[in-house]
């Protein structure tokens, strides 16, 4: 209640001089002169009432708010410690992912780097393996080199012993058969004193000439169905009035070559080259007369020969249907076997 008010209504009591003046009784207008003194005064005292329970309620709020205020900022602090507790987990996870991450990157790096090695590795065993394979292939290819050469050489050398032993049986066998000639031209008196010492029908006998007999010792021989007799190198046929001299017959064989003749090689053959005839030794021990092997290179040209020219210009010589073209043979004019 306020101090005005307290003075006013005399702190709330009726003054002594207004007792005395009223007998002690107090008058209607007084009292209702006075109920609004008494209404403050216990609107005055609810307020103070209500002023010390709220003062209560306020120390008491204020006790429950310093409690909820300490208990808030105690778990405050747990929250902040449980957030922190958090976050250092999550970054202990994410330092743990990146360390692992790190680590895959290291796993992975090692493993290109084994697998680059690895492939140098196998890059170098493919090079050594094509490296002695080379050397393989080079030394197979000096192998082969030497084994060529050295079949060259046996070739060369059985070549040379051949012709060596050609050349000594045709010179015993010519003497031998220049012996038996002599034998049977002496015995039948065919001898032509001026010739000194030819034989009559062995060579020089034009192609085509027309003779009345042949020698005794002839030789058969039978091509096509054809009769022809041998003798010292030169055929004869049947003619109406006796015989006459034909080429050698392809085809015919005998029992040997002309003893004039010449030993030519072709693909490493032998053959026996007379008067454009040529004769091939075979397994039975007789001599064949074959066609003219292209290639063949011989020493001269056959009697009756005719001269051609080739379309390209080239002088051509031909004789029984065999071309032979000009040569050199170790600076010696020859003659080479050609087929255009």
């Amino acid at each position: 209640v306020s101090q005005r008010d307290r003075q006013a209504t005399g702190g709330g009591q009726v003054s002594q001089r207004d007792r005395q003046a009223t007998g002690g009784q107090v008058s209607q207008r007084d009292r209702a002169a006075q109920q609004p003194a008494r209404d403050r005064a216990t609107e005055g005292t609810a307020t103070r009432r209500d002023l010390a329970t709220g003062a209560a309620a306020g120390v008491a709020g204020g006790a429950i708010g310093g409690a909820l205020a300490e208990g808030g900022r105690g778990e405050g602090l747990a929250g902040r410690e449980d957030r922190q507790a958090a976050a250092g987990d999550r970054q202990g996870e994410r330092q743990g992912a990146r360390e692992d991450r790190q680590g895959e990157r290291t796993d992975r790096q090692g493993e290109r780097q084994g697998t680059r090695e690895e492939r140098q590795g196998e890059r170098t065993d493919r090079q050594g393996e094509r490296q002695d394979t080379r050397q393989e292939r080079q030394g197979e290819r000096t192998e082969r080199s030497e084994e060529r050469q050295q079949q060259r050489t046996e070739r060369r050398e059985d070549w040379q012993e051949f012709r060596s032993q050609s050349r000594e049986d045709r010179q015993d066998w010519m003497e031998d058969n220049w012996d038996e000639i002599e034998d049977i031209y002496d015995d039948d008196g065919w001898w032509d004193d001026d010739c000194d010492g030819c034989a009559w029908g062995l060579a020089g006998l034009a192609i085509g000439a027309a003779i009345a007999s042949i020698p005794n010792y002839y030789y058969p021989v039978h091509v096509g169905g054809h009769p022809y007799y041998y003798y010292g190198g030169v055929y004869y046929a049947p003619a109406p009035t006796g015989y006459v001299v034909v080429d050698a017959p392809v085809g015919a064989v005998v029992q040997a070559p002309p003893p004039e003749c010449h030993v030519v090689a072709v693909d490493a053959m032998p053959y026996c080259y007379y008067q454009g005839a040529f004769y091939l030794f075979d397994d039975t021990g007789n001599y064949s007369v074959v066609a003219a092997p292209a290639g063949a290179v011989v020493p001269s040209l056959p009697t009756g020969y005719a001269t051609e020219v080739s379309p390209s210009g080239t002088t051509l010589y031909k004789y029984n249907n065999t071309l032979y073209q000009p040569v050199y043979d170790g600076g010696e004019l020859a003659y080479k076997v050609v087929y255009l």
